[in-house]
């Protein structure tokens, strides 16, 4: 990340998780990415396990993190094919579900609920499909299952009996749209 508004903006989505699941002894993050924003939830967290389908990025982020925060691990795994063999008290991803084709969405939503304990949480974080128009070219491109508020809260019902949606511009998180 290379813009320093953009630093911003995604250091205040990693806060706001790690705040939300502080003290949470199991948590896996889905679509790690570079895992930038990792270091911060991995200080209120037990275990933080980071997947993502990129093999070469999670042996990249293995040399470069596991050594300064031990918490943390990284693996391949990709929830479009199955759940972990592991279940967790919290799992989450930020900017991932706008990137999963909507033909696989219900196998990936089933993986994550069978990833999780009974009593696990789930977080997602994704641009909200009203913002569309701001966005760039590029974004919009590879954003391909885009969510309202009520198409998001109307996905997490088919699975959890509590869906609690907030949302947040630049680094205010707050309960608008």
């Amino acid at each position: 990340v290379k813009d320093p508004k953009m630093i911003a903006f995604i250091s205040a989505r990693y806060l706001h998780v790690a705040k939300t699941l502080a003290g949470i002894d199991r948590v896996l993050e889905v679509g790690c990415g570079d895992a930038f924003g990792a270091p911060i939830v991995a200080q209120s967290v037990g275990v933080l396990a980071c997947t993502d389908i990129d093999e070469e990025m999670i042996r990249r982020n293995k040399l470069a993190l596991h050594q300064e925060h031990r918490n943390i691990v990284f693996s391949y795994h990709d929830f479009r094919e199955c759940p972990t063999p592991d279940k967790w008290r919290a799992i989450y991803l930020i900017d991932v579900i706008e990137h999963i084709d909507p033909s696989e969405e219900g196998f990936f939503m089933a993986n994550l609920v069978l990833s999780l304990t009974g009593d696990g949480v789930l977080m997602i974080g994704t641009p909200n499909k009203t913002a569309e128009k701001y966005a760039s070219e590029h974004s919009r491109r590879g954003h391909i299952n885009l969510k309202t508020h009520d198409s998001l809260r109307h996905l997490l019902k088919q699975y959890f009996k509590n869906a609690f949606m907030s949302s947040m511009n630049d680094c205010v998180v707050h309960e608008g749209f």
